[in-house]
């Protein structure tokens, strides 16, 4: 596996897609189940096999989202469960579901399985396929290795999928008897009386479901594409905000790396303000002039609503862009003992060039009909310069914790010369330094002067993401919504910076 996030787009596809899939496929199968006869027993045999597949697929997912159920259990009795077991501890309700699940592999051609088997196959292989594209998140030792990754470790996103594998398992259980009972016809060797009653499946999927919702589920994994590599690379994309929201995409990896090394560079944080002055302007340029497409409509009209979206959306980003704009100065004379990161530098110019190829022409910015010359091009550029603004406000939360962490610790430096008479008049160290034009310590007035700009700006910048998140909701939904809920919640404890 390859580090970094993918970006987004329907090639990849999402966990929640796979997850949708896997149940497609296993109401094909019940379906099919109704009016399944087996010839012999072979196919009996790979039916069951199939089933037992699934089951396991559905059993090793759960242990990989609830990692307490990874500890042994005593053995539960099939005959003796009882409503009490809906609240007992998670791991003994999923022991019921291993005593019946069997890993295996399709024998032959899986083309030659009855029906109801080769559904079950395709269902088990998708929800692996969610299992995988969850695990690429994390690195070789269970850590994490994309910004996303602390989702899997959140109890909230990890209730939402096991609540979703309960409704699974529910279906997955109904078929369970028909099978056996059909096996049999065919076959009373098959090994599958524990399948005659559907009862334990059906209490371990309420016990899942009695988990998952005490605990406040928030679908957040839905969202999650695979991660891949984020280099960079050549150009792809047709439209030039489609590079830029992969470059958006790296950056936002590369941004979550840097914050939680050991050694921060304060370079590189000036950086990702330059890219948040950008992004920023830029984006209200072209809320401004998606708002200014129709300025005749009328009050009571559906579509001023949207236009009043976008004329917020147009000012909170300008907010945003002028306390970076702060942050950049009073951040541009300072030094760390670590150096930047170039290649950082050179992808916050390609997003820039590519907004500009857009909104620019020439020294000026481009007028409206000529930026959104029609209904469908503005809905495109809007929905990409959403995509290309939401990660700003990750990579601002970290940058501003980053910052944090330099200042407390005494690695903010700043050259003597350039501080202000005030400042070394009763500091005979200060005087000595500006007499040497050496570096020193930032002094505590201007590192408190600095960590409350970031803290600004990002809170500008926090507003800003939610009102262009805002501006889609006409026509179609948020992008990644429920992630944004889940950070909503975040800055809502004082923790905005989570996953670092």
């Amino acid at each position: 596996m390859t580090a970094g996030e993918a970006t987004p787009g329907a090639e990849d596809g999402t966990y929640r897609e796979l997850v949708d899939a896997a149940f497609s496929a296993i109401g094909k199968a019940s379906f099919a189940m109704m009016r399944a006869r087996f010839t012999g027993d072979t196919d009996a045999a790979a039916a069951v096999a199939a089933y037992r597949d699934l089951l396991d697929a559905v059993h090793t997912h759960i242990e990989y989202l609830v990692p307490s159920t990874r500890q042994p259990v005593p053995a539960v009795a099939s005959t003796s469960v009882t409503l009490e077991d809906l609240t007992a501890p998670l791991g003994a309700s999923t022991a019921l579901l291993a005593e019946r699940a069997r890993r295996s592999t399709a024998p032959g051609n899986p083309a030659t399985l009855p029906l109801p088997a080769r559904l079950w196959r395709v269902a088990a292989a998708k929800l692996r396929a969610a299992h995988d594209l969850l695990d690429t998140h994390r690195d070789p030792d269970h850590g994490w290795r994309t910004p996303d990754a602390w989702l899997l470790d959140s109890t909230r996103p990890q209730a939402a999928a096991v609540d979703s594998l309960a409704g699974f398992l529910r279906t997955v259980a109904n078929s369970g008897q028909a099978l056996a009972l059909r096996a049999r016809e065919a076959d009373r060797d098959v090994d599958c009386a524990d399948l005659l009653n559907p009862a334990p499946l059906r209490i371990a999927a309420a016990s899942l479901s009695h988990h998952a919702r005490a605990r406040g589920p928030i679908g957040a994994l839905d969202e999650l594409t695979p991660a891949r590599e984020t280099a960079r690379g050549p150009k792809t994309a047709v439209e030039p905000l489609g590079n830029a929201v992969h470059t958006m995409t790296a950056l936002r990896q590369q941004a979550w790396e840097q914050a939680r090394a050991p050694h921060v560079s304060i370079r590189s944080i000036g950086h990702y303000a330059l890219l948040a002055i950008t992004v920023h302007q830029h984006a209200a340029a072209i809320a401004f002039a998606a708002a200014h497409r129709r300025p005749h409509l009328v009050a009571n009209d559906p579509a001023a609503a949207v236009v009043r979206r976008l004329q917020r959306s147009s000012q909170l980003s300008s907010a945003a862009a002028a306390a970076w704009r702060d942050v950049y100065q009073l951040s541009a004379g300072l030094q760390a003992s670590t150096p930047p990161d170039a290649a950082t530098y050179e992808q916050v110019l390609d997003v820039r060039s590519a907004l500009e190829s857009l909104t620019r022409n020439g020294d000026g910015w481009r007028r409206v009909p000529e930026l959104l010359p029609d209904d469908t091009t503005a809905q495109r550029v809007l929905a990409d310069t959403q995509q290309i603004v939401r990660p700003l406000e990750e990579i601002t939360a970290w940058q501003t914790a980053a910052i944090t962490r330099l200042a407390s610790g005494g690695g903010l430096f700043v050259a003597a010369t350039s501080l202000d008479r005030d400042d070394v008049s009763e500091d005979p160290t200060l005087a000595a330094a500006r007499l040497g034009r050496r570096l020193v310590p930032l002094p505590q007035r201007q590192t408190q002067q600095l960590v409350q700009a970031f803290a600004a700006a990002d809170h500008a910048t926090w507003a800003a993401v939610k009102a262009h998140a805002s501006t889609m909701a006409p026509t179609g939904a948020s992008f990644r919504p429920r992630l944004l809920a889940m950070r909503a919640l975040h800055r809502a404890a004082g923790q905005p910076s989570v996953g670092l």
